[in-house]
């Protein structure tokens, strides 16, 4: 056990572990047991961009990986991307503060205005408030800049009617606690106004769009600037300079959420940014194999819709009718032992690097999430099995398919 009560080692495997049972050993003290800490101007200070470094060179390279897209192509195909983006930002970031609405009924709601049955209307808003930030950032790509007033504006969109409108997009003056750690931020208005400022100038110092990502969303949720609302901004911002790069975006879909919340701990109160950074790697790498999945596996697929047709809908009825005994995977590797694929299928499957497979659990997944009562006739589901379905799927979280 070394200085601060934290473990060094954070390798692969053993270590690995032993960093996430120390963490967990530390924050099983309650905080007013652990020790006070206040904000540390130190670390902006001692923070040389491009010299000091959260990734290490390997892991840059492992995160740029096929990371590379672009979402201003007009073609209707990324227009669904675009949207999927969306949807999926909005989503996780709001499951991140305990919104319990589904990826489907946040779709439904993003796509047409459906709100769902049984929830708050804060957890409405504050869906539409993501959608609001989100399309913000993807319209306004190539003009945006890191600077005050583009966190003041994001701010503005997640916070407008979930907290006073005198609050809305303006620097607290005061103090602020945060759940479940001994960290107290700055309560000085002038100090805030000016570390945001500094904050902001030290991440446009940074040249690597991951480095600036993982620092906005770590020192912007550090430094708490607003009244509330901050998280969300942090995880907001971190995107642009993804996007200004031409870089999927980090959705938080697949982040884990303890692991999230006991990394911002413990760089607010040990400043380490292991287990952060590990969250947002984990979650980046399988941001990545969602978009790339469709981006690049489903890109030419008119044939293959056709070829697939009948094989999707039949895979979706069954998980409807089925959806507590059986998994999407059994029922994609069922079709293919019952499917016969002519010499020129395979020739076109091979030419256009679409494995049946995935691209079958790909397309019945998205079909299933697309499901709904208005839509339900054209793959012959009667309505009985379809509110079987809609309690299904609440238990086993079909959304985060």
């Amino acid at each position: 056990m070394l200085e601060k009560q934290l473990i060094q080692k954070t390798g692969k495997g053993k270590d690995t572990e032993y960093f996430r049972n120390d963490i967990e050993h530390y924050l099983s003290k309650p905080p007013h047991e652990r020790p006070v800490v206040s904000y540390n101007f130190d670390l902006l200070t001692n923070y040389e961009a491009n010299h000091e470094h959260y990734f290490m060179t390997e892991e840059i390279n492992r995160l740029s990986a096929n990371s590379s897209f672009d979402f201003t192509d007009a073609s209707t195909y990324l227009k669904n991307l675009y949207l999927t983006l969306v949807i999926d930002l909005s989503y996780a970031s709001s499951k991140l503060e305990g919104n319990t609405y589904s990826w489907l009924d946040t779709q439904m709601l993003i796509e047409y205005g459906e709100e769902a049955q049984g929830k708050t209307i804060e957890e409405t808003i504050m869906i539409l408030n993501h959608k609001n930030a989100v399309n913000y950032i993807f319209e306004n790509i190539d003009t945006i800049d890191i600077t005050p007033k583009t966190v003041y504006d994001i701010h503005s969109l997640l916070s407008m009617d979930l907290i006073h409108r005198s609050y809305v997009g303006t620097i607290r003056k005061g103090i602020v606690g945060i759940a479940g750690s001994s960290y107290h931020p700055l309560d000085n208005q002038f100090q805030l106004s000016e570390e945001l400022k500094h904050t902001l100038r030290v991440a446009n110092e940074i040249s690597n769009p991951f480095e600036q990502s993982l620092f906005l969303l770590t020192h912007l949720s550090y430094l708490q600037p607003f009244w509330d609302v901050n998280k969300r901004t942090s995880r907001i911002i971190a995107n642009i300079p993804l996007l200004k790069n031409t870089l999927f975006p980090l959705s938080f879909m697949t982040i884990h959420k303890k692991r999230y919340i006991q990394g911002l701990l413990i760089f607010y109160e040990l400043n380490r940014i292991d287990l952060l950074k590990q969250e947002y790697m984990a979650s980046y790498l399988k941001s990545i194999d969602r978009y790339k999945n469709r981006a690049n596996v489903v890109k030419k697929t008119d044939r293959a819709v056709l070829m697939f047709r009948k094989s999707i809908n039949n895979g979706v009825v069954t998980f409807v009718r089925d959806c507590q005994h059986v998994s999407i995977e059994e029922i994609v590797d069922n079709i293919l032992k019952a499917l016969t694929l002519s010499q020129n299928d395979n020739i076109f499957l091979q030419d256009n690097h679409i494995d049946p497979r995935k691209y079958l659990i790909y397309e019945i997944t998205d079909a299933i999430k697309a499901v709904n009562e208005n839509n339900i006739v054209a793959y012959g589901i009667n309505p009985e099995d379809f509110k079987k379905f809609k309690a299904c799927m609440n238990q086993s979280q079909l959304s985060e398919l």
